[in-house]
């Protein structure tokens, strides 16, 4: 049996996750406006209040710097104010039924007949208990689906596999078609549709060819339909008959998923008006928990003949865990247990993606916490998710840290890795904005003005910057050992410190650049200053030679006051017969000397102009 067999056998008798969905605010947002917006649609700002044992639980559980950054107390009197700091929404209207529902398919390709034949579709629907927002004041929000589902209780008609859950995971998160085939011709109205789906039998290509995300609905990443169903509307999210791009003037867009943009756009604020966009990838982050009974039995063994007595799948899946990392991965064999694990972790449902033994056992051993495995409690942390395991002895106690502080903690370090990756994409922007204007010389006054904008920009960039690094970073959250040891595993396993190091020093250069650039301008400014006070050098230097006084300027002077130079001179015309009063020899001599002066001031202002 391999590892997807043996989660098609396992029945999880309760299951709850997070779907989180990351982005950035445009920085040209007021976020006071959008907050408006938002109000107005169907969403109602939120204050923290603890009303039982595990919201006092979760709300000392972190040091008192960490409750204004997760915790709203009280409400804001204005809209200003509550931009500041976070924002924390609670869609209205929710009831019990609402439902996230996730109908996906796989299907087989026929190279020869040039055929598909769908080999399978699953309907997994889920209850939706809560949908939350999360805005923070540095332009990043968090949006949150909380899905519920007790296969014990009596409201529940169906028990799905862990299969099921993991197939619900991993095609439930995508928010955007993630990739098509290098070799096939998206057509011109970007959709991806060519399968008829309404029959099983099998389909022909229609005369666009192959379709463009075939690989991905052969791989299983992509459902065919994805939906929310609320009180009194329904939210699809097709993603085969919907455009999966949207073009505009200067780049393409992946087309968001319905659910999230009907849920988000408010007014003028929308994803197609670059409002928000997503900060990771094409999925959203999963937070989820599993319990599994290991004396629950599925149905498939029921109908085998089992008895409750005997060892379950569920059994055998915990147990096989707990003795693995009891001893240790270096020196065991794979088995189908860890690699069911680590499809779990990685939301791989269909198989492993690591087909190398030693990197696998790495992987396990750097993704896996394992201070309760004693107890059958295993958490598992990648990039894009963390999975959390316990049997029914420890179930309540484990679920009750999963939906609080380890809930809390996710969000924490989400908002840490959008807020690093958003301040690092405008930064990108920024520079690429000042080295165009740069290169291109900036010499015209519309110029300036877009330099000295882009400036400004990045002025306002390194206050937020410096903002988010004094009020909201922090390397510890918690006093609680098991708080630290959860919180570097998972800042690790995100890489939140090694990018928070890049982005610090790619803010320290662009304001290096900016620096040199505010020091030559001036520098540039005192050139100027250089240039018009060698303009006026000569001048200065005629009137200290001659003096301030000249005969013809104060009429009725004495001849024997003029200067040595104008007697000397004077005495020289006169051997030629020029006899000119010692005015009109000044007046001469001066106008001449000013044509000259000009001339050399005229000679000097172009070899400066040309330097400088």
């Amino acid at each position: 049996m391999n590892s997807k067999e043996l989660s098609n056998y396992i029945y999880p008798d309760f299951f709850s996750t997070f779907f989180m969905f990351p982005f950035s605010i445009d920085s040209c947002v007021k976020l006071k406006d959008f907050i408006e917006a938002l109000e107005n649609k169907n969403w109602e700002m939120e204050t923290y209040k603890i009303r039982y044992g595990i919201d006092y639980n979760e709300y000392v559980y972190f040091y008192p710097y960490i409750w204004d950054i997760l915790f709203t107390k009280q409400k804001s009197e204005s809209k200003e104010e509550a931009s500041k700091g976070v924002t924390f929404f609670k869609y209205k209207n929710l009831t019990g039924q609402s439902y996230f529902i996730v109908n996906s398919l796989t299907v087989k390709e026929d190279h020869e007949k040039k055929q598909f034949k769908i080999e399978s579709q699953k309907e997994v629907k889920l209850p939706l208990k809560n949908i939350f927002l999360h805005l923070f004041e540095v332009g990043v929000g968090i949006l949150i689906f909380e899905i519920v589902h007790d296969a014990r209780s009596e409201k529940s008609s169906t028990a799905y596999t862990l299969e099921d859950y993991l197939r619900f995971l991993e095609t439930g998160r995508r928010i955007f078609v993630p990739f098509v085939n290098g070799g096939n011709t998206i057509n011109e109205n970007s959709t991806i549709s060519s399968l008829e789906l309404k029959k099983p039998e099998d389909t022909k290509l229609n005369k666009n060819g192959i379709v463009p995300a075939l690989d991905a609905v052969h791989n299983g990443i992509m459902a065919q339909k994805v939906e929310i169903q609320l009180y009194n509307q329904t939210i699809p999210s097709d993603f085969f008959n919907n455009p999966f791009f949207k073009e505009n003037e200067k780049k393409y867009k992946p087309a968001l998923s319905n659910i999230i943009t009907q849920l988000l756009d408010a007014g003028e604020f929308t994803y197609h008006n670059d409002t928000y966009k997503p900060i990771i990838d094409d999925r959203m982050f999963v937070h989820a928990y599993f319990s599994v009974d290991k004396y629950y039995h599925s149905e498939k063994e029921a109908a085998n003949g089992r008895k409750t007595a005997l060892p379950t799948a569920n059994y055998y899946f915990i147990k096989t865990l707990k003795k693995a990392f009891a001893n240790g991965l270096e020196n065991q064999e794979i088995n189908e247990a860890l690699k069911l694990w680590y499809q779990m972790i990685f939301l791989d449902w269909q198989g492993p993606s690591c087909h190398n033994p030693r990197l696998m056992k790495k992987l396990l051993e750097e993704s896996t916490y394992v201070r309760w495995s004693d107890y059958g409690g295993f958490t598992g942390f990648s990039r894009f998710s963390s999975v959390m395991i316990s049997d029914i002895n420890q179930a309540g106690y484990i679920y009750n840290h999963f939906q609080s502080m380890y809930y809390q903690i996710a969000i924490l370090l989400l908002f840490y890795r959008g807020a690093i990756l958003n301040f690092s994409d405008r930064s990108e922007k920024l520079s690429n904005c000042i080295h165009e204007l740069h290169h291109g010389g900036a010499h015209n006054c519309k110029e300036q003005k877009a330099l000295k904008k882009i400036l400004q920009e990045a002025d306002r960039l390194n206050k937020e910057f410096l903002l988010f690094r004094n009020k909201f970073w922090f390397r510890e959250v918690t006093a609680q050992d098991q708080g630290i040891e959860i919180f570097d595993l998972w800042s690790k396993r995100m890489r939140n410190p090694e990018l928070m190091r890049d982005v610090e020093s790619e803010i320290n250069t662009l304001f290096e650049f900016i620096d040199s650039l505010n020091e030559k301008n001036i520098s540039k400014k005192i050139n100027i200053l250089t240039i018009i006070g060698g303009l006026f050098l000569p001048i200065a230097l005629l009137t200290s030679f001659f003096g301030m006084n000249f005969m013809f300027m104060t009429p009725g002077v004495d001849e024997a006051n003029a200067s040595w130079m104008i007697k000397q001179l004077h005495h020289f015309l006169y051997n030629f017969n020029l006899n000119l009063t010692t005015a009109q020899l000044e007046l001469s001599l001066f106008g001449g000397l000013l044509i000259v002066l000009f001339l050399i001031e005229l000679v000097i202002y172009k070899l400066l102009k040309k330097k400088y």
